[in-house]
């Protein structure tokens, strides 16, 4: 290959930048087939990623960034100045199973001729379990879909792995317990791929001073030790929702989605937040014009929106459908695609799912009562053949918990930090969503300098 990877990287590199540097171009030379990139926030993940999308380009090799939600993708494409793709968007294939009630997802066959190397980020978020609380449901785990996807590419074809472990681990997963994409010694002994791991721990100069990341810094020290402790600007009694509700509003910019948001432990919460927002904003009934509005699932009609994505609501239908005792209504929602390009859907929105989930119960219902009553799908079982199965699924986007928030930032968050028991992992996650200023239980401001 050409020039260093280190020539890339567009500033000077700390002693232990460098070092990641030389081990990532030793492992794009060689052999092993992953490599875990791993480091707390602000210690340069992502400047290292972007130097190695801008290497492998410069010599000829594609580069794959992915990410777990629509999110996390959109993230590390804006940051690496490449185009990338959810997992789910770039090795599944949607099969509707209409006795279930659910979308299975089919791995698809990788048959790209030429070497790729695969950068998942947010690698934290990786299950290796299999997952069938959802509509859409694969046979194996996202992991191994992952590995088996990329292996039965060409034989070159590599993985890096970069996230933090101190944040939390896959839905599903025991807080305590440790991200298996993250971890060396799971990927060698499961599933027989050789690879290493680097670790970054320097705080990059531009994240020095910064109030945010040295919380985030304490915490994750005090993981390290064991110490159930926070310091004491951040509280840990329960943050009224009007404190939390009047800083929103006074940073809320419509139509600027990674403006503010406000995360919490709780369901309730987030419902209470989101309620009294759409209030102070004028917003009433259900659904109304100029609703911010976070994807459920993911939606296959007329263009793949990733489950985790933010749109408002532009227009909507006053006729109110109901099928199968669920409520549905038209709606224009304008989402962002991964150059920030405004693009509008035409469909109709699932009312039920705006405050929780329906049921599988709700969901086979309204299964059986498309077979009945839809010629056209049940000769297709697609799903884009039922506007109702089809249809958008949401919450409001105000207010969310922190599982929803990872892979997201925001310049400003606003952190109810209470919590049914001491969560280190829940805490650093949350406040590493904030890229300029942070407020927690106190009302303490923490900001970047």
């Amino acid at each position: 290959m050409t020039t260093s990877l280190l020539s890339f990287l567009g500033f000077s590199a700390t002693s232990e930048q460098a070092n990641a540097l030389n081990v990532i171009e030793r492992f794009l030379a060689g052999d092993d087939r992953f490599l875990i990139v791993r480091g707390a926030a602000g210690t340069g993940k992502t400047s290292i990623m972007s130097a190695v999308t801008r290497y492998l380009t410069a010599n000829s090799i594609n580069p794959v960034p992915l990410g777990p939600t629509g999110r996390a993708a959109k993230n590390i494409g804006r940051k690496t100045g490449t185009p990338a793709k959810t997992m789910h968007s770039c090795f599944y294939t949607p099969k509707t199973d209409v006795e279930e009630a659910i979308v299975h997802l089919k791995r698809r066959t990788n048959d790209c001729p030429t070497p790729q190397v695969f950068i998942a980020d947010e690698s934290s978020m990786v299950s290796d379990r299999l997952d069938t609380g959802g509509d859409f449901v694969a046979s194996r785990s996202l992991l191994a879909d992952f590995i088996d996807f990329v292996q039965q590419g060409h034989p070159q074809n590599k993985i890096i792995f970069v996230g933090d472990a101190c944040q939390l681990p896959p839905v599903g997963y025991d807080s305590r317990e440790a991200s298996p994409a993250l971890m060396a010694e799971h990927l060698r002994q499961h599933y027989r791929l050789r690879g290493d791991t680097i670790e970054l721990t320097q705080v990059m100069r531009q994240g020095e001073g910064s109030a945010i990341l040295a919380l985030a810094d304490v915490l994750r020290q005090n993981m390290v030790t064991r110490r159930l402790a926070v310091p004491h600007s951040m509280g840990q009694a329960y943050y009224k929702p009007a404190h939390a509700i009047r800083l929103y509003l006074e940073r809320f910019e419509q139509g600027q989605h990674d403006r503010v948001a406000i995360l919490s432990w709780s369901n309730s919460y987030r419902n209470d937040c989101n309620d009294q927002i759409r209030t102070a904003l004028g917003l009433t009934g259900s659904l109304a014009v100029n609703d911010t509005v976070t994807l459920t699932q993911n939606y296959i009609g007329q263009k793949y929106v990733a489950n985790g994505e933010v749109g408002v609501v532009k227009a909507l239908d006053s006729r109110i459908h109901r099928v199968a005792d669920l409520t549905f209504t038209e709606a224009e929602i304008a989402f962002k695609d991964e150059h920030d390009t405004e693009f509008s859907i035409v469909s109709l929105v699932l009312l039920d799912t705006l405050k929780g989930k329906i049921s599988l119960e709700q969901r086979k219902a309204l299964f059986a009562t498309e077979m009945r009553n839809n010629r056209a799908f049940k000769k297709s079982q697609d799903l884009r053949d039922s506007l109702y199965l089809c249809a958008l699924q949401l919450n409001y986007g105000h207010a969310l918990t922190v599982h929803k928030a990872q892979g997201s930032e925001w310049d400003t968050v606003i952190m109810n930090t209470w919590m049914h028991e001491m969560d280190l992992r829940f805490l650093y996650t949350g406040i590493t969503r904030a890229r300029s200023e942070l407020f927690t239980n106190t009302a303490h401001r923490y900001a970047v300098a």
